[in-house]
């Protein structure tokens, strides 16, 4: 069976996502990256176990700060929840408290609900 993970959001320029890549590589598991549609398809794989999702900065949920944006974050979490359940979605805490402040309604209950729907916390 092939290992996959999917990095949200898709920030290609990052170089700790590449080394983390080629890492994971090395070690036979194929890795894509995504945005927040392709999330949707990846949490829906997370689901029935054939993928792992791994979420790097929430601010990828809401990348242009708005409140559609922060809307659209929490219909994210009941997918994020079922994956987290089947021990699939990964979360790396860089910090709680993001450079720019909170995006509308994205703030710490967001968090604390990402938190908790996560199988693992980095």
């Amino acid at each position: 069976m092939t290992r996959h993970v999917t990095f949200f959001p898709a920030w290609h320029a990052d170089p700790y996502l590449r080394d983390l890549g080629q890492a994971l590589a090395d070690d036979g598991w194929t890795w894509n990256s995504v945005g927040p549609r392709g999330l949707i398809t990846a949490l829906a794989a997370a689901i029935v176990g054939r993928r792992t999702v791994h979420v790097h900065w929430y601010e990828g949920f809401s990348p242009s700060r708005s409140r559609a944006n922060g809307v659209g974050a929490w219909l994210f979490l009941p997918l994020l929840w079922l994956a987290g359940r089947r021990g699939r979605l990964i979360w790396t805490v860089h910090n709680l408290v993001p450079h720019d402040g909170y995006a509308p309604l994205v703030g710490v209950r967001f968090l604390r609900c990402l938190a908790r729907a996560s199988s693992r916390i980095i």
